[in-house]
């Protein structure tokens, strides 16, 4: 399985899922949020202590059906700095950051989900199994790779709610593993074997096995 986001511009982003690839997956809800969960953990290891990774674990954590249902239509809107600010500070997280630039550089939108029309120059390569993130296009120095990042996962998380806009169980189950991919980073360091924690938060939200 093998799952790409290419990122045209800041405002494009196109997203291809193949489930052959060199690894047959199977097509199922289940590789899809398995794929989801292994990403935005890694994600959010890669940030580390960045504060956007503080961003993204409270966007994650706080992510509900209602929202899913916003970003299949693109209507989603980002918190405010006040009810982010809140929303961070609920969890014990630091909110000594830049609200000004953070809504600015990173927060600034939703990118248009576009059709595929050739590998771009910023792109995210997911490979399964065994799992393999492959960042391409940001260097040794990762020039810009916080925007990414973030809008990388809720794109993700976009493109599978609009694959899935009319069934009500997988968008539940998509947020919950949202949700407990946020609550484990909010609690701590992201552990290094990702799909073991996969497996378990699929477990937890109850998702198909």
């Amino acid at each position: 399985m093998e799952i790409r986001l290419d990122f045209y511009t800041k405002e494009e982003l196109a997203i291809r899922i193949d489930y052959q690839g060199r690894y047959p997956f199977p097509a199922s809800e289940t590789s899809d949020l398995f794929a989801f969960a292994c990403f935005a953990l890694r994600q959010l290891s890669n940030l580390a202590n960045h504060p956007v990774a503080n961003v993204l674990a409270t966007l994650l954590a706080h992510l509900d059906t209602r929202d899913l249902h916003r970003l299949a239509r693109g209507t989603f809107h980002f918190p405010n700095s006040d009810a982010l600010a809140n929303k961070m500070q609920s969890h014990g997280l630091p909110i000594a950051l830049d609200f000004a630039a953070l809504q600015r550089v990173i927060l600034p939108g939703l990118p248009s989900i576009v059709q595929p029309r050739g590998d771009a120059k910023k792109a995210f390569v997911i490979v399964l199994p065994p799992f393999r993130l492959y960042p391409k296009g940001f260097g040794i120095l990762g020039v810009g790779v916080n925007y990414y990042a973030l809008q990388s996962v809720v794109g993700l998380a976009r493109y599978l709610a609009r694959e899935h806009s009319s069934e009500e169980s997988y968008l539940a189950h998509l947020a919950t593993v949202a949700n407990f991919c946020g609550a484990v980073k909010i609690d701590g360091p992201v552990p290094l074997d990702q799909p073991a924690l996969a497996t378990a938060i699929l477990n937890r939200a109850g998702v198909p096995s």
